[in-house]
């Protein structure tokens, strides 16, 4: 029996997410294959999905009018400070690639799933699981709850109840959908949200191939990115460094802080726009996604701070553990269930916590060093691709067959 997975990228949180997913699939093999808008490669059973172009006068027109409503649409969405948007209607035809005995997993599938041909076209008894990496799954156009919180009583929240009952719709034409959540956290809301039976809902966290990371020894790794072996490095991990969903009100705050203390070093591993207000002496910024780099990277770090308002896993703490590095959250949406407090990081409450636990770190090297072990145990005993798979398997009953 062939998976088939179905993301829009495999780069980002949920693409990367996915495409580990697949790749350990491919590894212990499972007769795997990923379908995305811009990733082709034939070698690794992932190939790139191409627009379906409207043919005839009457289809062209229909597309054209109908595109026209979406960018009108598109525009009322575009005045609030979304985190972001998607349409659930697209030119992409991903029906024409599922057979009748595929299990089908959709993974983050944003303006690349068309919701109304896949969900009327496929077998209506297919094995179809949505793997949530969002909340865009249960809700119509938005993706978290912190941007739909921005339209409680305004007159958008009609339209996107209505694009929201028309993706339920969809959904409640197949007869064995199934939702995967990736965390306690997610599965919650899906569970509180009545979009699905409890029943149809099931949680299986998310994992890193153990071999993608390397865990180096942190002098070592320090001197390769050009630090001293004193500096204590806070490193911060976000697409978008200032997305106002990821914390970046928190991150100044923290960085202002300790912007002045001689020994502390931020590093900010994803994009920085306006950086002109940075001390380049205190914040360094890398837009890499190499594996090795990233390895020298969490590595080098003596703490990961996740600011997230909203995460429903949180992948960047997982590969911190993978290179042996604690972690300090926010008591919010998913991240502390993935942390063991005071043992492979720390809680917090507030923004004083946070001061208080860097503090910690830096004067407790004894418990910074035991810190930093357990958060390498942690993640080989619970958050590897291969624990992940063998979950998976279970929610499956063993259905998927193996290519030998």
């Amino acid at each position: 029996m062939r998976i088939v997975h179905i993301s829009t990228f495999v780069s980002g949180g949920a693409g990367l997410a996915a495409y580990r997913l697949h790749a350990t699939m491919l590894k212990n093999n499972l007769d795997s294959v990923l379908y995305s808008q811009s990733y082709n490669n034939p070698n690794q059973s992932c190939f790139q999905v191409k627009i379906t172009r409207p043919k005839g006068i009457i289809s062209r027109s229909l597309n054209y009018l109908f595109n026209k409503l979406a960018n009108i649409i598109n525009a009322k969405y575009n005045r609030f400070s979304f985190e972001y948007h998607s349409n659930i209607r697209t030119l992409y035809r991903m029906d024409k690639f599922c057979k009748k005995n595929d299990i089908i997993i959709l993974h983050w599938v944003a303006g690349f799933l068309d919701y109304k041909s896949f969900f009327s076209k496929i077998d209506k008894d297919s094995k179809v699981f949505i793997y949530v990496h969002d909340f865009n799954t249960i809700q119509g156009k938005l993706h978290t709850l912190f941007d739909r919180e921005k339209i409680r009583g305004t007159s958008l929240e009609k339209i996107e109840n209505y694009y929201q009952s028309k993706k339920k719709g969809y959904y409640n034409q197949l007869n064995n959908l199934k939702i995967i959540a990736n965390s306690s956290f997610t599965e919650k809301i899906l569970i509180q949200s009545n979009f699905f039976s409890k029943e149809s809902i099931f949680k299986v966290q998310l994992g890193l191939p153990v071999d993608e990371l390397k865990s180096m020894e942190k002098k070592l790794a320090k001197k390769h990115l050009g630090f001293e072996k004193h500096d204590f490095l806070i490193l911060i991990c976000s697409h978008n460094l200032e997305s106002e969903l990821k914390g970046f009100d928190r991150i100044m705050k923290i960085f202002n802080k300790f912007k002045n203390h001689p020994n502390i070093k931020f590093i900010g591993l994803g994009k920085l726009i306006t950086d002109s207000f940075i001390n380049k002496d205190n914040f360094f910024c890398f837009e890499t996604w190499d594996p090795e780099f990233k390895s020298k990277l969490f590595s080098a770090s003596d703490v990961t701070f996740s600011a997230s308002y909203e995460e429903t896993f949180g992948q960047t703490i997982i590969e911190s553990y993978a290179c042996s590095t604690p972690v300090i959250v926010y008591n919010n949406s998913a991240l502390p269930e993935l942390v063991s407090h005071h043992e492979t990081g720390f809680i917090a409450e507030n923004d004083n916590d946070v001061i208080g636990f860097i503090n910690l770190l830096l004067t407790d090297s004894d418990l910074k060093e035991k810190m930093n072990i357990a958060s390498r145990n942690l993640f080989l005993m619970k958050y590897t691709s291969e624990n992940q798979l063998n979950k998976l398997r279970e929610l499956l009953n063993n259905k998927i067959s193996s290519k030998c």
